[in-house]
């Protein structure tokens, strides 16, 4: 049995184990089918639920300049090791959708005004006039801030 009281409620006496998918690694497996590894052999009696960080494909910002929400980050490992996880732990996730690299497609399309990226909206004062379309770069490379219609999220994952 795990710590806490079970799936679906925590209390003061469950422990959280937030990590980056990279953090654990051990020789012949990826970091992801690590983490699972140290988990069921080590964490498991103690740990309530396990939180992995962005595991997609990004181009920088430690996982959080996501290239693709729909692919895990081939250096990571595979859906498979999240899923293997998943089965055995309560998984949370962090799916960042307001952040995206500019090398996502869904900014290539922003820039491009196509659909589906042309959905997206950033309301801010330096966007005028309203509802022209806006995008906030965090740095030189990335984008951040996007938000949009429960539409274009939805398509998004």
């Amino acid at each position: 049995m795990q710590a806490g009281i079970g799936p679906g409620r925590w209390s003061a006496a469950d422990v959280l184990l937030i990590t980056y998918g990279h953090s654990v690694t051990q020789a012949g497996l990826s970091p992801l089918a690590s983490l699972r590894a140290f988990w069921e052999q080590r964490l498991a009696p103690l740990v309530s639920a396990v939180h992995v960080l962005p595991f997609f494909p990004s181009t920088s910002d430690d996982g959080f300049s996501v290239v693709d929400f729909r692919a895990v980050d081939p250096e990571l490992g595979a859906w498979e090791d999240l899923t293997g996880l998943a089965r055995r732990a309560q998984l949370m996730v962090d799916l960042v959708l307001n952040h995206v690299s500019r090398e996502s497609l869904w900014f290539i399309d922003f820039v491009a005004g196509r659909d589906p990226g042309q959905l997206i909206r950033i309301p801010a004062p330096w966007c005028a006039p309203e509802p022209r379309p806006c995008w906030c770069p965090s740095t030189p490379i990335e984008g951040c801030a996007m938000s949009g219609p429960p539409l274009a999220k939805t398509r998004l994952i």
